[in-house]
């Protein structure tokens, strides 16, 4: 894994709100934290929130139920035998119901995908639950729909002590938060909102939402605990396939507005804590608006936030958010606002947040680490691209460091300012903060800036820790040594390395000149580079991130060869990791910020391409071809590595579905198979378009750099990229005729599976000379419809390897048939390691 365990957690928080758990943005309760008094608020909102507030049961309206149903989608809830009591009223509408008795629960997800997920979590495709209580928020015409059926059947005798056990229960643990039934109401319930929290006989509680507002209407799952972690598992995720207007675009809680500047002023005093203030310029998209949400890290505390006229509005901080349940539902960290008026389409606003907290720790003399580096400014995540406007007040003793380009630096009195400007729209924007060296070097017209800390502290944890380790090695293998008669081993052997003997800064031109040749290396496969300047700054830990001409990377990354073998990381993995790091940060610029990702079931082609780029650097360093293919083998090793439960980190699911890859089932999934495999995919794209008379893969390369040219600051989906792909794509591809390449995206994109080969093969003179090769190659491990191109080589004297054609296999078994002039020593498979398999016959 290259890119930094904070980006991933961005890239969850962004899927979150794409995605599923968006919707669950209604379940957090009471400890939303209240940021203008309601009292003080003259808005059509705060007399309707207040009402819905008031969670209560409506004793007139409760029943005994026998056979009655709501539909939702392909999802059908059937209240078979059992008490009903519906929610009072809100300005005479009904928004909720808790049912308690014998129901059941039915669906089979459209697609193969979801299904093989459902099947993962429950040990079904499709879901036949029985469960004992429900408990149903809505703002459609839930209510309506079980009038129709239940109206003469009103002879129940409510419990009232159910029904407060229910309310500190179930209920309690599911609550809707009002806001956005509050917003539903207020726009009319164009786009309703059907969530329920189901009590199951034998899946224990879980989740149901339909929400009109997203591409994904449809979504099950499960809050789990697993050890010490908390995950939330989505069971399925898809969209409605009965909605009739199936052109629309859903817009989520977000994605109603478009922002078009931020106006960012930062300042931070003497102890860390930074004092901010943004304004945000947006755009609205959509009619009837009234709630818009933003992210801000939950270690930054909103005091207030007013509209343009300086009118002060309602709003919404989760930092009081206690509970790991609602925690791993949302993934996030949000602010929720409600306007005065609602928005009209094409109409600009601005708000202004004003905010402070803590975001950057010390972790030595001079040496910070800037924490919430997507979220310590309120933002609309990273699919929403806009100009920035950057200005910053610190200590003068210390240097920030920005996306963006310096406009100009200027001193007042003890203090120092900085002003930076993105010139053009990117998906977010960061900074560096610290007391550093720089060193800059030039890529054509573009500036390359190393900054590193001037002391070891920003690496002292890393290496103090990798010497512990070194030590207690060599102690084991004392210990192994020594008779058992003796009792008392000897002291482990001395590992003499001293702390100043890591000292980054000498290096900082030779990185820098390094990651300038990182940038001529990928201009040619990716385009020009698109911003003035790429700025590469330390950060502690073993990870890294790429922002906007602003990297950071893990200060182990700035050691030397030889401090690194000094360390013992050029002999195990670690250091082919740290070779590839900065490249990887480096391919993010194109991959990440010059374009963006649909939606998080693209977002494995971001990881995963940025990584197999890192690895290509390595044949551009090591022409011997080695280091690269041990890290291809080291990222199958991995996604072949297994769980828990004896099943490999591949299976947990189709690279689509993103951050969702990670769950209670395989905690780690995403991190492997979104860079690991989407780095084969993206590998064995370029042996298939590799032109096999030449060896060139300039056809490759020409594919890459002209869908990143078309789609330039914008936003695209896998199906965008396999389309790019086809529009040129050689016959000798088209396995199924029809100038697609679903086989290729449907096997190892969209569905789990890795094929095992096997060679049977024989060699036969013939009578006019030469000789005839023939053969069957085995296939395993995937289904019979499994296809793919697999090269035959022949061995002959001495090192040479000549392929002898490419055999398309598929089923369990294909028979091949080549003529050559000499006989070769032996014939083998895969010789040039282009393809994802499990093994191969040599």
């Amino acid at each position: 894994m290259f890119c930094s365990r904070f980006r991933i957690l961005m890239m969850c928080r962004l899927v979150y709100k794409r995605g599923w758990q968006l919707v669950l943005l209604v379940l957090l309760t009471q400890r939303l934290v209240l940021g203008v008094d309601l009292l003080a608020m003259d808005s059509p909102a705060m007399g309707l929130l207040k009402e819905l507030e008031a969670l209560s049961f409506d004793t007139d309206r409760a029943f005994l139920v026998r056979e009655a149903y709501v539909r939702r989608s392909v999802v059908t809830i059937v209240f078979q035998r059992g008490r009903m009591v519906f929610l009072k009223p809100v300005r005479g509408t009904v928004t909720g119901l808790y049912f308690w008795g014998h129901g059941v629960i039915l669906t089979t997800p459209p697609d193969r995908i979801e299904r093989q997920q459902l099947s993962l979590f429950t040990g079904s495709p499709t879901l036949n639950e029985h469960f004992e209580e429900i408990f149903i928020r809505f703002t459609d015409d839930t209510f309506r729909e079980l009038m129709d059926q239940i109206a003469s059947q009103n002879d129940a005798e409510v419990e009232s002590s159910r029904l407060e056990n229910s309310l500190q229960g179930l209920i309690r643990s599911s609550k809707i938060t009002d806001f956005r039934v509050t917003a539903d109401l207020l726009s009319g319930r164009e786009t309703p909102l059907f969530v329920a929290k189901i009590l199951g006989r034998k899946l224990g509680v879980f989740d149901l939402s339909y929400d009109a507002r997203r591409t994904e209407q449809v979504a099950i799952g499960q809050f789990k605990e697993k050890g010490a972690k908390h995950f939330y598992d989505t069971w399925c995720s898809f969209a409605d396939p009965l909605a009739r207007d199936a052109g629309a675009k859903p817009s989520g809680l977000r994605g109603v507005i478009d922002a078009r500047e931020y106006r960012v002023s930062t300042q931070i005093d003497r102890s860390d804590r930074i004092t901010g203030r943004t304004e945000v310029e947006f755009v609205a998209e959509r009619d009837q608006v009234w709630l818009l949400t933003f992210d801000l890290s939950r270690y930054l505390k909103v005091s207030s936030i007013v509209d343009e006229r300086d009118q002060p509005l309602l709003f919404y901080q989760n930092s009081d958010m206690t509970s790991d349940e609602e925690i791993s539902r949302l993934g996030h960290d949000v602010v929720v606002v409600f306007l005065r008026e609602p928005l009209r389409e094409g109409q600009t606003q601005r708000l202004r947040f004003d905010y402070m907290g803590d975001v950057i720790s010390r972790v030595g003399n001079g040496v910070f680490y800037v924490g919430s580096r997507g979220s310590w400014y309120p933002n609309l995540s990273t699919s929403d691209r806009a100009r920035y406007d950057l200005t910053f007040r610190f200590p003068k003793e210390f240097t920030i460091v920005a996306t963006g380009d310096l406009v100009r630096e200027w001193e007042e009195g003890s203090e120092r300012n900085s002003n930076w400007n993105s010139h053009v729209e990117i998906p977010v924007a960061g900074f560096n903060y610290g007391d550093y060296v720089k060193k800059t070097a030039k890529a054509g017209q573009v500036s390359v800036e190393i900054y590193a800390n001037r002391g070891i502290e920003n690496v002292y944890r890393e290496v103090a820790a990798r010497l512990e380790h070194l030590r207690e090695l060599s102690l084991q293998r004392r210990q192994l040594s020594v008779p058992r008669f003796d009792p008392t081993p000897p002291d482990p052997m001395p590992i003499l390395l001293s702390l100043s003997d890591f000292d980054t800064t000498r290096f900082t031109e030779t990185i820098a000149l390094q990651v300038a040749s990182t940038l001529k290396l990928f201009e040619p496969l990716l385009g020009k580079y698109p911003y003035n300047k790429l700025a590469v700054s330390q950060i502690p830990g073993q990870f890294s991130q790429g922002w906007p001409s602003l990297l950071y990377v893990s200060s182990l990354s700035f050691l030397s060869p030889d401090q690194r073998a000094r360390l013992g990381l050029d002999t195990d993995r670690e250091g082919l990791f740290l070779e590839c790091l900065q490249a990887h940060e480096t391919a993010h610029q194109w991959w990440g910020n010059l374009i963006g990702w649909k939606s998080y079931r693209d977002l494995w082609m971001f990881e995963g391409f940025s990584n197999y780029l890192g690895f290509l650097s390595l044949k551009a360093r090591y022409p011997t071809d080695k280091e690269f293919q041990q890290v291809m083998k080291r990222a199958k090793d991995r996604l072949l590595a297994t769980n828990d439960e004896g099943k490999t980190l591949e299976s947990a699911g189709a690279l689509t579905l993103g951050v969702r890859l990670s769950s209670s089932k395989f905690p780690g999934a995403y991190q492997v198979v979104a860079y690991e495999k989407g780095a084969w995919v993206l590998h064995m794209l370029r042996y298939l378009l590799t032109d096999p008379a030449t060896g060139s893969d300039q056809p490759f390369r020409t594919r890459l750099r002209g869908f990143l040219e078309n789609y330039s600051n914008g936003l695209v989906s896998t199906e965008e990229f396999k389309r790019a792909i086809e529009k040129t794509m050689p016959p000798a591809l088209d396995l199924e005729k029809n100038g697609k390449l679903d086989w290729f995206f449907d096997q190892w994109v969209n569905d789990v599976g890795i094929p095992s080969y096997s060679l049977d093969s024989s060699i036969s003179a013939l009578k006019s000379g030469g000789y005839i090769v023939k053969g069957k190659i085995k296939q395993r491990e995937v289904p019979d419809t499994f296809m793919m191109p697999v090269d035959v080589f022949g061995r002959f004297d001495g090192p040479k390897t000549v392929r002898l054609g490419r055999v398309v296999v598929t089923g369990s078994e294909t028979s091949f048939r080549f003529q050559v002039k000499t006989k070769p020593r032996a014939i083998t498979l895969d010789e040039n390691n282009g393809i994802l398999c499990q093994n191969r016959t040599l």
